[in-house]
C-alpha cells in the first residue's frame, strides 16, 4: 500500500524523500515496482471487468450475491465474499429503492378546502392568532388586543378535521372547550 502511495506521487514529490516520510526504504520500493504483477491480482482485475459488465447490465440493481450467481452460471469458478470484496473495494452496489407509502390522510369526513381555511397556527406551543397581522405588529400596535384561543391537544390517531375546531378564548384558565362554528357566528 505504501508503495502504491509512492508511485502515484512520484512525479510531484522525490521518491527518497517519501520512502524516509512513510518508514520504507528506497531499494524495496524499486524492487517492488520491478516486480510482474500476480497472478492473483490479474485475476481480480479480469474478474473486475466482468462485474462491471454484469452490474451495468443489470442496471446497477444486482447486489454481489446475485453477481456471484450469475458469474457461476457463466462458468467462471469464484467465491461469494471474493465478488463482495472486490466490489466493495471499487465502489459498486446495488441501487435500492424506498418502498412508496401514502402520507394523505384520505378517509376524513371534511370537504378537502375546509381542513385549514382561515387558520394562522403559530408554532406548536397551543395557541392560535386571529386578527393581527404582521404590519400591524411592527407599526407599534400591541399584541395584547389580538385574539388569543388555546388549541386544543393533539391526540395520536386523531383526525386534523375532528380537531381542528375553534376553542373558547384562554383567559388565563386551563379550560379548553370546544364550541361548534355556528355558536361562534352567531
Amino acid at each position: 500500500m505504501r508503495y502504491r502511495v509512492i508511485q502515484e506521487h512520484d512525479r510531484r514529490y522525490p521518491i527518497r524523500l517519501m520512502c524516509r516520510g512513510l518508514d520504507v526504504s528506497p531499494a524495496g520500493y524499486y524492487a517492488w515496482r520491478g516486480r510482474p504483477e500476480s497472478r492473483r491480482a490479474a485475476a481480480n482485475r479480469t474478474l473486475l471487468a466482468s462485474i462491471r459488465v454484469i452490474h451495468h447490465e443489470s442496471r446497477e440493481t444486482y447486489g454481489s450475491p446475485r453477481i456471484w450467481q450469475t458469474l457461476v452460471q457463466q462458468g467462471q469458478p469464484v467465491g461469494e465474499h471474493r465478488v463482495a470484496r472486490l466490489m466493495h473495494q471499487n465502489g459498486l452496489r446495488a441501487k435500492t429503492t424506498i418502498k412508496w407509502r401514502v402520507t394523505t390522510l384520505s378517509r376524513h369526513q371534511c370537504p378537502a378546502g375546509s381542513l385549514f381555511t382561515g387558520r394562522d397556527w403559530v408554532g406548536d406551543g397551543g395557541t392560535i392568532n386571529r386578527g393581527v397581522d404582521a404590519a400591524s405588529l411592527t407599526n407599534g400596535a400591541s399584541s395584547a388586543s389580538a385574539e388569543t384561543w388555546a388549541a386544543p391537544p393533539f391526540r395520536p390517531g386523531q383526525s386534523v378535521c375532528s380537531r381542528g375546531l375553534p376553542a373558547v378564548p384562554n383567559h388565563g384558565g386551563n379550560h379548553r372547550k370546544h364550541v361548534a362554528p355556528r355558536q361562534l357566528l352567531g
